[in-house]
């Protein structure tokens, strides 16, 4: 091999190598890149202070006498009723609702209550054993009492859809929890629908 080859092969080679060392040699002054923070870990919302405070007054095991309109067409005929009804703060739904069962031998039924943060509101779901449903609003207890105000759709005839209100009484412990519930099918006219004392 003539020596002007040699000279062109050493020329590549330490070109190549000098390229090669340049491209990995880190460039002076130049800063590190400061690492990513990891992504914060999205935390659930903790349930309002309004669920407790609505937790410590219904929570427990209810034992409930009263009367009950059972006829449609008869709606001063109110007939006795005894149930029980039973809350508890559901864990597996994080706190954010009390779950109650109501018992007697003519009406079963279960309850979900929890509080509205954005419409400063309770909100209450009710379904029974006869297919029918009720959806209510309260902005909480004054003066120790509760109105309820909403909607209920029934399978019973003549009362398909209808406006209610529920007026619940703590005035006084001893006597009992008082409720009365009210129905109206056009939302002027109400009568009773029923009434209950219920004891802890």
């Amino acid at each position: 091999m003539s020596f002007s080859k040699i000279s062109i092969a050493l020329a590549m080679t330490v070109g190549f190598t000098t390229v090669a060392v340049a491209g990995d040699a880190k460039a002076p002054g130049t800063a590190k890149a400061p690492a990513k923070e990891a992504p914060k870990k999205m935390e659930m919302p903790k349930p309002p202070a309004e669920m407790a405070e609505m937790s410590k007054m219904m929570l427990g095991t209810w034992k409930c006498t009263g009367k009950a309109m059972m006829d449609p067409s008869k709606p001063t005929e109110m007939s006795d009723m005894k149930s029980t009804m039973k809350f508890v703060s559901d864990k597996k739904l994080g706190g954010w609702w009390v779950t109650g069962t109501m018992d007697s031998p003519m009406f079963k039924g279960t309850m979900f209550v929890t509080y509205d943060t954005n419409a400063k509101k309770f909100y209450s779901v009710m379904v029974d054993n006869m297919g029918a449903s009720q959806t209510s609003w309260s902005t909480g207890m004054k003066e120790n009492k509760m109105l309820w105000e909403g909607d209920a759709r029934s399978s019973m005839p003549g009362m398909a859809t209808m406006k209610v209100r529920d007026t619940h009484d703590m005035t006084d412990a001893k006597a009992g929890y008082k409720m009365v519930g009210e129905m109206s099918m056009d939302g002027k006219t109400w009568m009773k629908g029923w009434e209950a004392t219920c004891k802890k």
